[in-house]
């Protein structure tokens, strides 16, 4: 309903308090089951709980934890501990900021115009990777698909007025499930385990994104092959940065 709402058209109903509206995906993991696998037509429940909030450098993070049972369950069948029967496991982070300023709407703007003029210092070669465009029918499609009303994917005036990004942003759980989906084709005949993954800056349409996997390393070297590093890079900066690992 319209009247659930924020001003800006984000749900409401696991928000911060005021003056704490500014909302913004931050990250969070999805693992799934290997044995207790869903099909297209089963019957499911979901238990939504709030797991953690924090409070960091004047903003409000709220973790969401959401759990996919197979078939129909009460809540106090799903409050046990330990209980290990869920097909899908997501955290969600969203971070709440205070309502920008009309000086802090400007250095968005001028933060994000000198960002783009860079070039990209990326070395790392990836074994898989593509690009793409991403535009205002995408958006609004994926708006649309995922019920999402948050205006800065799609009202021009209000992103660039209102949170003074230069234009819309690309939903972080878009990119997020273009990463899945790039995982996915790295190893075909395994199922993902577990994705984990932080939004770490705005990223806009009408400009190209590269998306790239690669294996995932540490100082030491190669970590276990069946983990990959997920790369969303916009000009010089990475959007989001992901990890994949596979049953």
């Amino acid at each position: 309903m319209l009247k659930d709402l924020g001003k800006d058209g984000s749900a409401t109903e696991y928000n911060a308090p005021s003056p704490y509206t500014r909302r913004m995906w931050a990250g969070g993991s999805i693992q799934w089951s290997n044995n207790n696998s869903l099909k297209i037509g089963d019957d499911v429940t979901q238990i939504v709980t709030i797991p953690k909030v924090e409070f960091k450098k004047d903003m409000i993070f709220v973790n969401q934890q959401l759990l996919i049972y197979p078939g129909i369950r009460s809540n106090s069948q799903s409050s046990k501990k330990n209980d290990d029967s869920w097909s899908i496991k997501e955290i969600r982070t969203h971070v709440f900021r205070k309502e920008p300023t009309f000086n802090t709407v400007h250095q968005i703007a001028s933060s994000e115009k000198s960002t783009y003029s860079q070039k990209s210092s990326r070395t790392i070669q990836p074994i898989h990777s593509f690009k793409y465009i991403p535009d205002s029918t995408l958006l609004f499609l994926y708006s649309a698909l995922t019920n999402n009303p948050h205006k800065v994917h799609y009202d021009y005036e209000w992103t660039i007025k209102e949170e003074g990004h230069e234009k819309p942003l690309v939903h972080g759980p878009l990119t997020a499930t273009l990463l899945v989906e790039l995982a996915g084709q790295l190893k075909p005949d395994k199922k993902i385990k577990e994705f984990k993954y932080r939004a770490t800056n705005p990223m806009t349409i009408d400009r190209e994104i590269r998306l790239s996997a690669s294996r995932s390393t540490s100082k030491e070297g190669p970590l276990d092959t069946s983990t990959f590093e997920l790369i969303a890079e916009q000009s010089s900066k990475i959007g989001m940065k992901a990890f994949a690992s596979f049953h």
